[in-house]
């Protein structure tokens, strides 16, 4: 998601900064210098690069995409307390909430994301198109 944001604005001095560090907390930091940032742009097409980069890893993950077709129909929610990608709040108050029903305030992109991503791997998955890797023994 970083890395896609810094190559979407031209940035590729902080395009490469993302892709050699394996910190994820300086991935955010990269992506927040990104050079030429137009929000308004990026609203545009963070939901498509969110999708896309959960199918990937899903599709490349035999046992992430059996745990995430398994998840029926439910709804999905990133609870990191993110405002714009989950419901802003953490795991234990998102708990309390759904059991109260009170009404999750956040944006919830991730897990819209991974709810559509679900039904792509759902259809995968049945055509065979995604299968469990062998298991390289050394």
């Amino acid at each position: 998601m970083h890395y896609a944001k810094a190559v979407c604005f031209g940035d590729s001095e902080m395009a490469s900064a993302i892709l050699h560090t394996g910190l994820r907390w300086k991935h955010r930091q990269f992506s927040q210098k990104v050079k030429g940032y137009d929000v308004n742009v990026w609203k545009g097409v963070q939901s498509t690069v969110l999708f896309f980069g959960n199918l990937t890893r899903f599709v490349a993950r035999y046992d992430d995409a059996m745990l995430l077709a398994s998840t029926g129909d439910c709804p999905l929610y990133d609870v990191g307390g993110s405002l714009l990608w989950g419901i802003g709040v953490g795991e234990p108050r998102a708990r309390e909430m759904w059991l109260l029903g009170e009404p999750f305030e956040g944006e919830n992109l991730q897990g819209q994301a991974l709810e559509r991503v679900r039904c792509c791997i759902r259809e995968l998955l049945y055509r065979g198109l995604i299968a469990r890797s062998p298991v390289s023994v050394c």
